[in-house]
């Protein structure tokens, strides 16, 4: 029988969410603890090992919730992209045994190119403003959840 250390313990009853911004050159990713802000991550290439890549992030990063940016137009309906990030979220859910959710992206990348106008992390700032809209609307709903 393995015994489970404390910080394994801790690690293991945190929620830690990844914040991901679909693009069929590059993924931005994003990470943040329940209770704190997002936090750009990371960009990578969206090829042959994506999966294996986000899989490997999901266990090193002890992820249990991941949210998706879902590309909507101005008056709410699915963008060109949009069945491309659910065929993405559809592999994502066969391969990590987490939940998955998608959430509106709408702006996201506009203003993640006006906070990094000269860095090649856009597409993290992106998933950034995605993940801390998502954890700031469940935290709105539910304001006595830290």
């Amino acid at each position: 029988m393995k015994l489970e250390t404390q910080k394994q313990r801790e690690k293991n009853q945190k929620e830690n969410y990844l914040g991901i911004d679909f693009g069929t050159k590059k993924i931005g990713l994003a990470l943040a603890p329940r209770g704190a802000l997002a936090l750009k991550f990371l960009v990578i290439p969206n090829d042959k090992d994506l999966f294996f890549k986000l899989s490997q992030i999901v266990e090193e990063h002890a992820i249990n919730f991941v949210v998706v940016g879902k590309p909507l137009n101005m008056d709410g309906a699915e963008s060109k992209l949009g069945s491309e990030v659910e065929n993405f979220v559809g592999k994502l859910e066969e391969i990590i045994p987490t939940p998955i959710v998608t959430y509106d992206e709408r702006f996201s990348t506009g203003e993640a190119k006006r906070n990094l106008p000269k860095e090649n992390l856009e597409d993290a700032e992106a998933a950034r403003i995605i993940l801390q809209g998502y954890l700031d609307n469940i935290q709105a709903q539910n304001p006595n959840i830290k």
